[in-house]
Parts: structure tokens; sequence; C-alpha cells
């Protein structure tokens, strides 16, 4: 085999291994190809069998979160409701839509100056619907827009039925009445309603304030019954009433001062305060919260609008001192600028303990 090799020319024996190494080759693919492939199929199966776990995983999370929204959705349209609970919630969700302007304002997005008790009938078979008919404070056509838009998005899945528009010609504004429904079904499992997560903090119905629509006749001149003022003049007013028939006129020239209510609230607890104000004269205007001496402004305080026009404002502050004890403040604390005249209105003023 040797003699037979070397006496072969070198292009002969170069032909001779190229024909071998092909062989070989040849050999492998058959020999490996199948492993490879075998190998390439395995491959592919753990990456489906990876991709199904993070779906099934995904699926799962998904299924926890349609859960607990569903959960969410029946305990927001509970049959075991009264009349008077459904009227409740649908005027405070109204009521919640029309706060806090597009831009994060202090002042409301629209103002509904009363929310008339509704209509309950039955709709069909498990369903009852309430509607409620109000009417806005006049606004900007595009305030109206957006308050449109944010019942139309309501988690209760409330309903426009009618929209009825009054142009008031010399203020570029509009006065609109609303029609809105809201649909309550029955045959909600109790175990969902007992599931439902609730993440929006709520406040109780008690209004805190005293005299908070100033409609009680004054015992004397400057007395406001349940309020306390000072370096002003304050008296009832019939010229801006937001609620009721009467509101409170703060009158001074460049002395300053304020007008309080002194009350004893929970230390560590959240409240939130809502007033009406128009401002005729003067600015930097604020209403927030004092200590009982009326000495250092705490937080919360809102600058009113100098603009001439009636306006909502709503903040909230926490009450001082060690949680549970008892603190005294005063509140709202509307300080008045000094070196300078001003006059402004107050009405609907409400203070309610904020639920977490």
């Amino acid at each position: 085999m040797n003699a037979f090799w070397k006496s072969r020319s070198v292009n002969e024996r170069r032909l001779a291994l190229v024909a071998l190494g092909l062989v070989v080759l040849f050999l492998a693919y058959l020999v490996g190809g199948p492993a490879f492939r075998n190998l390439a199929d395995l491959e592919r199966q753990i990456e489906q069998r990876e991709q199904d776990l993070i779906t099934d995983t995904e699926l799962a999370a998904h299924s926890e979160i349609v859960d607990r929204e569903f959960a969410k959705i029946a305990s927001e349209h509970s049959s075991k409701w009264t009349k008077q609970e459904i009227h409740d919630r649908l005027r405070q969700e109204i009521d919640r839509l029309a706060q806090q302007g597009p831009s994060g304002g202090n002042g409301p997005l629209v103002r509904i100056p009363v929310i008339p008790p509704g209509k309950l009938t039955e709709g069909g078979k498990d369903v009852r619907e309430y509607q409620l008919t109000f009417k806005l404070a006049p606004a900007s056509i595009g305030a109206v827009t957006e308050y449109l838009k944010r019942l139309h998005e309501s988690p209760q899945a409330l309903r426009v039925d009618g929209l009825e528009l009054t142009r008031i010609p010399d203020m570029g504004q509009v006065i609109a009445q609303l029609d809105v429904t809201r649909t309550v079904v029955s045959g909600v499992a109790d175990a969902a309603v007992a599931k439902a997560v609730t993440t929006a903090a709520s406040t109780t119905q008690t209004n805190l304030i005293r005299n908070g629509s100033f409609e009680q006749a004054p015992k004397a001149p400057n007395v406001v019954n349940e309020w306390d003022v000072s370096g002003c003049t304050a008296s009832p007013s019939k010229e801006f009433a937001s609620d009721g028939s009467s509101s409170l006129a703060i009158s001074g020239t460049q002395t300053g001062g304020a007008v309080s209510q002194k009350l004893e609230l929970e230390a560590g607890a959240t409240y939130e305060v809502r007033m009406d104000a128009l401002v005729k004269i003067g600015s930097a205007i604020r209403a927030g919260v004092a200590d009982a001496t009326g000495k250092g402004v705490l937080e919360g305080a809102v600058t009113l609008s100098a603009d001439g026009t009636a306006r909502g404002y709503i903040y909230r502050f926490t009450a001082p001192g060690t949680a549970g004890t008892p603190a005294t403040v005063r509140v709202p604390y509307i300080e008045l600028p000094q070196g300078q005249p001003y006059e402004v209105y107050v009405d609907n003023v409400q203070l309610r303990k904020v639920s977490e």
C-alpha cells in the first residue's frame, strides 16, 4: 500500500485525499445529521415550553386582575342597596368627577350648586335604573365637554340620557342641564362583592362646619354665627349664594384680618375642605388651616382666584398632634391681605373627615 501511494503523482495524491475527505464528511452527515436535527428540535421544544410557561403565568396574573376588577364592578352595582344608598353613591360620583380641573389647579372642573333627589325605575328583569337631573353652574363649553367625558369613563357605567345647553352671551359660558342614569343589576354573587378592593378614599357624610351656608340670622352687626371675624367686616349677603339664599361677604381696607371657625378634630386624621368663593376686589387671599391661636397657616392652603369669577375650591390637610388625641384648629382660615382693599364672598363651606 505504501509503495502504491508513493508511486502516485502529487496531483493524484491530492485528489485521493480530497475524495477521502468527502467520504468522511458524507459518513459524518449520515451519522450526525439526525442527531443535530434532534438537538435542534429539542431546543425548539424547550423554547416553546418556556414561552408556554410565560404565557400561562401572564394569563394567571391577568385572571387575578380580572377577578379583582369584576369584584369592584360587582360591589359598585349591588342590587341590595336602598334608593337612598343609590342616590348617595351616584351623587358622590357626580361630585367627584366635577372636582380637580384638567390642569391640576385648586378649583374644580365644573361646579354643581344642587343635586336634587332622583327617580328610581324598574328597567326590566333584575334591573333598576336611577336617574338624576341637575344643572351645572355657568362654565366654558370646554369644561362641560371634559365633564361629559369623565361621566362616560366613570367606573359606575353612567349613562347621559339628556343634555340641554343654555348659552350666556355676555359671559362666553353655558349652563348645562344633564340627565344621568345609573343601572343597578341584581344577581351579583355575595362572594364577588366581598372580594371587592376599594382603593379610592371616600369622605364621611357629616359636614363638621357649623353654619357653612350662612343662613342663620346674625345676632349683632359684624357677628357671624359660629364664625370668628378679626380685623375685617363680615356679614351675610344675598349678592353671591351658591348654596341656599345667603353667602358671607367679607370686606376691608388695608388692615388685613381673618375669618375662621374654631374646631376640635382628631389629630393624625385627614380632612377635606370644600368651599365656593368669589373675589371682587383684592388679591393674595388665602384659605387654609391655622392653629388654635390663628398663627401659622398649616398645610393645604389655597389662593383664591382674583379674576372676579365664582369658583369652587377643595384642599386636604392632616390634623396636627399625636394621633388619636384632640387637635384644635381654625378651619377654614381665610387670611386677608394687608396694604390693599378687598371684597370677597364665601359660601357652601364643608369639612369632612376622609376615610382611607
